[in-house]
């Protein structure tokens, strides 16, 4: 019993390593959602699709203020088709009066769902450093 312990500690501790050392690439079910960082590339196999958040502005009109417009908060993000080597930069914005909040490329739909922190939050982070996006993956309806 002990050796399967050890040998169950050994292996996790060699995948661990491994992900630390080198990107993991993780297959992802469809639909499928991430929480990407700022300048943070993750390569979306099932869409063979890889994905980098490039910017962040924020303009929305923050937490507990009264606003006369609700701004926009907008991510770019850099779309790799990796069967092609086809790259387009896109922006998805927070409010669909402004922008799209999604982009099909390669028969796949990447649809930003969370921008974050919201503005006036405790403690800000810097912009566009501290902001995560959360996408949405699926397949794009023919």
């Amino acid at each position: 019993m002990k050796t399967l312990f050890r040998q169950l500690a050994v292996v996790s501790f060699a995948l661990l390593s491994a992900c630390q050392i080198s990107a993991c690439q993780t297959t992802v079910i469809l639909p499928s959602s991430i929480t990407m960082k700022w300048h943070e590339t993750r390569t979306l196999e099932a869409a063979n699709l890889e994905v980098r958040l490039d910017d962040v502005t924020d303009s929305r009109c923050p937490i507990n203020a009264v606003c006369i417009w609700e701004g926009d908060g907008v991510a770019s993000f850099s779309l790799k088709d990796l069967s092609t080597g086809q790259v387009q930069t896109v922006d998805l914005h927070t409010n669909q009066a402004v922008g799209s909040d999604s982009k099909t490329l390669a028969g796949f739909t990447v649809r930003m769902v969370e921008l974050n922190p919201f503005p006036g939050t405790p403690n800000p982070p810097k912009l566009p450093e501290g902001y995560t996006a959360t996408l949405t993956l699926s397949r794009a309806k023919q």
